[in-house]
């Protein structure tokens, strides 16, 4: 699932882009090895485990892994 999360404050038009992982930590650290900017670490929440990068342009990507 993505989710779009609009916000006209921000340059992008967005707030955030959101999507489900299989394996949080797994991709994480793909995404570092790729030069990704991770702007937090997997965390859990009450329904799983949450991560967020940035893109060039600044917009915040969540990962978003479910119990």
């Amino acid at each position: 699932m993505i989710e779009l999360i609009k916000n006209t404050e921000n340059e992008t038009g967005l707030f955030s882009v959101g999507m489900e992982v299989e394996d949080i930590n797994t991709t994480v650290k793909e995404l570092k090895s790729k030069g990704a900017r991770i702007t937090q670490e997997p965390t859990p929440i009450t329904v799983g485990t949450l991560a967020f990068l940035e893109d060039p342009n600044g917009a915040k990507i969540a990962l978003i892994q479910h119990h």
